[in-house]
């Protein structure tokens, strides 16, 4: 089968715009019964919010996509911080080994999923 490929990539403190125009790439990516190349390999600042946001979003798109692979990003410390956090695992990719380790480095928490019922009513 035919491969199409869609390139995911910033700039280092490039900020939110990037974030934006790969998620409108996203979203308008097509691959026409094509297998799907996710490309990371010039992925190279992944700050939270914009990880969080990016990865749901290709988890959304990902159901319309017939067979997706990846490719990791080229910086060994980008990658291994989008291990740790989570990204993978959001973004759908079943088969990435997860090294998270047991000490938490930084000041931020993995993406998890929260499940809660409020309980009674929230005044402001």
């Amino acid at each position: 089968m035919e491969e199409k490929e869609l390139k995911i990539s910033n700039e280092l403190y490039e900020g939110n715009s990037t974030c934006f125009n790969n998620l409108i790439e996203i979203n308008n990516f097509d691959p026409k019964g094509k297998e799907t190349l996710l490309n990371l390999s010039g992925f190279i600042e992944a700050n939270p919010f914009n990880m969080l946001v990016l990865a749901l979003t290709i988890r959304k798109r990902r159901k319309y996509w017939d067979k997706a692979r990846y490719r990791c990003p080229k910086y060994e410390k980008t990658d291994r911080y989008l291990q740790y956090m989570g990204f993978y695992e959001t973004c759908g990719i079943q088969n990435r080994e997860v090294k998270r380790g047991g000490r938490r480095a930084g000041k931020y928490i993995c993406i998890s999923e929260i499940n809660f019922t409020p309980q009674g009513s929230i005044k402001l």
